[in-house]
This record gives structure tokens, sequence and C-alpha cells, in this order.
């Protein structure tokens, strides 16, 4: 609808400059008389006036013609400048209306992007304590702090085990960050979920699995921690945005109704 808007201004301002430049050559062009019908026009003759004393009729003529100034072109002035003035009256007319179409387009994305939803991931947390060979499921609270639905909702998640000893090594983060990206590809589903705005708190609660592979006796005591990044896909105002996040936990040290934040792979677009 903005980019409607835009086009159709920019469409106001062509023509407003077409107009001006027709008027402008129609003001400028010489009148042309109808060819049907032309009366044959006599210069009236002035009889030469001699004067006394003998001068050359000549030599007075050559003096009348010397002493008499060309007229000046008066008109041929003023329409130049009638001209101008009407050029400079079209092109300020033609700036305001750009001006104001791109003043109006700004306004129109700003309070476009302060009703937009947002999904904030709030906090994490398991209701049960793991168990070896059994699915973890990990809640997420979110909350959508805009003025408008979240639709089309889709989640996402690609949780790991990693032994504490490499909690801060390289290759954790490039997996924490090669989950960001294919958050940011992800597309939202069809017609799945919706969530309403909430400034409040959190109003929404996400379910996430872990497989059972990953839950092991090192998971149990602790010598291997639970990484959780996850992905919100959804639509607001007709567009696609992404919510990444990334919690992690630590069997008998992390707390299980808020599992700690990873330093990495939280973003919003």
């Amino acid at each position: 609808m903005v980019f409607v808007l835009y086009l159709a201004g920019l469409a106001v301002l062509i023509v407003v400059l077409a107009l001006g430049l027709e008027f402008v050559q129609r003001r400028g062009a010489p009148a042309v008389s109808s060819p049907l019908r032309q009366e044959p026009v006599v210069a009236p003759r002035t009889p030469a006036l001699i004067p006394t004393g003998g001068a050359s009729p000549s030599l007075a003529s050559g003096a009348a013609a010397s002493a008499a100034p060309p007229p000046a072109p008066v008109v041929a002035r003023t329409g130049a400048v009638r001209e101008i003035v009407l050029i400079v009256a079209v092109a300020l007319l033609a700036l305001i209306a750009l001006g104001s179409d791109w003043v109006f387009y700004r306004q129109l994305d700003e309070m476009r992007a302060a009703r937009r939803a947002w999904l904030a991931p709030q906090s994490a947390r398991s209701d049960k304590a793991p168990a070896v060979g059994r699915t973890f499921e990990v809640s997420v609270l979110t909350q959508n702090s805009g003025a408008e639905p979240a639709v089309d909702i889709f989640a996402d998640a690609a949780p790991f085990a990693v032994a504490l000893s490499d909690a801060g090594s390289p290759s954790v983060d490039r997996s924490i960050r090669d989950a960001l990206n294919h958050c940011l590809a992800t597309k939202p589903g069809d017609r799945t979920r919706v969530v309403y705005p909430n400034p409040a708190g959190a109003n929404d609660r996400t379910t996430l699995s872990v497989k059972r592979e990953l839950i092991d006796w090192d998971v149990l005591y602790g010598t291997k921690i639970l990484v959780v990044p996850g992905c919100y896909a959804y639509r607001t105002g007709g567009q696609t945005h992404h919510s990444a996040f990334c919690f992690f936990y630590q069997h008998g040290f992390s707390n299980p109704n808020d599992w700690a934040i990873c330093q990495g792979g939280n973003y919003a677009d």
C-alpha cells in the first residue's frame, strides 16, 4: 500500500512537470494566422522632405535615419522573463511535491514499524528433569510486544550437546551461528499459529523437543551442556520477520525454571 502511494506521488509529479512545460511552450510560441484568407498589406509611403538651403536629399535622409534610435525589444524581453518565471515556478512546485511525497512515505514507514508485531522470547524452562534415553522437553515463553498480531508462526530448534570443557570452543560458536543463519532463511507457516499483542508480559508458550539421543549420563552428571538455539518465523503487516534465540542448560547447576541465555545466537529483524 505504501509503495502504491509512493508511485502515485511520482505520477502526480510527472504530470505537473509535463503540464508546466507544455504551458511554457504554448505561451512562447508565436501566433499563427489563418492561411484561408490573407489581405494584402500596403506599406504607407511618406513623401521625402527636401530641406531648404540646397541640402542634398540623400544627405537629409541619411541624417534622419542615423538620428532615429532603433525601437527597444520590450515585448521580446517581457516574454523571456515570463518564461523564466514560469519555469522557476514549475520547478519549485515539482520540488515541493517530491519533498511532500518523501515525507509522507517516511511517516507511513515509521508508523508501520511502530505498529508491527515483535515476537520476543523471554525465558525457557523445563518442567521435568532429563532422563537417559527419553525425549527432553523445553518450554519457551514468548511475548508479542508490538501492536499487531503475529500470524503464520513457525517455530524450529536445533539442540545439541557439548562437553563442558568445549563450551567456549569455536565449533560451538559456529554451530550457534549456523542456526542463526538458518533461522533468517526460514519461511513462515501457512495459517499455523497467531500470537496477539500483550505488552504486559509473555503470553505464548512453545514446547521444543530435545532428541533422546542427546540425553546421556554425561548430561545427567552435568559434564555436558544442552544448547538449544531456536527460531520464530512469522508475518506481520504482510511482511516476514524472524526472532532467533538461544538458551543452554547444565543439569544440577542451572535453574530448570529459568534457563540461561547464550551470549550469541539472539537476533530479530
